[in-house]
């Protein structure tokens, strides 16, 4: 008697095994690339939160004839009420400190995040713009160049 061969169908472990591997493998290489990716992303929306906040002061210094605040410093719901701006973020907290008298202010974006991602974002009344990392064991490069 002879036996018809039949053909089988489907994956052995060891393939199953071997995509799996080759996956987790891609997979990790290109967690870190995204993450830099968005918080590329975060950094250009502190920027524009930032410069919204320098058209802000110039406006308000048009009406009033100082930058706001007169003194101190001040945290977002302030800046959004008194400068009629809408800095709503997850990602990131602003300030405004008074350098001078109302002749010139302090903006900050401080990271809320990841520790190892921490960093803030600096613009004074003359546009000068800085990041500065937070932390001690920063990602290298958290501060883009």
């Amino acid at each position: 008697m002879t036996r018809k061969r039949t053909a089988k169908n489907g994956f052995t472990i060891i393939e199953l095994m071997v995509a799996l591997i080759i996956i987790g493998v891609l997979v990790s290489l290109a967690i870190p690339g995204f993450s830099r990716t968005k918080e590329r992303a975060f950094d250009k929306e502190a920027r524009i939160g930032l410069d919204l906040i320098v058209a802000g002061e110039k406006m308000y210094r048009a009406r009033i004839g100082v930058y706001y605040p007169s003194s101190g410093t001040v945290g977002e719901s302030d800046i959004e009420d008194n400068l009629q701006l809408d800095l709503s973020s997850d990602a990131w907290e602003y300030s405004i400190t008074n350098a001078g008298a109302g002749a010139s202010f302090n903006a900050v974006a401080a990271r809320n995040g990841p520790a190892s991602w921490s960093r803030q974002w600096l613009i004074n009344a003359t546009g000068d713009l800085s990041c500065v990392p937070t932390c001690t064991s920063c990602e290298p490069n958290v501060c883009p160049s």
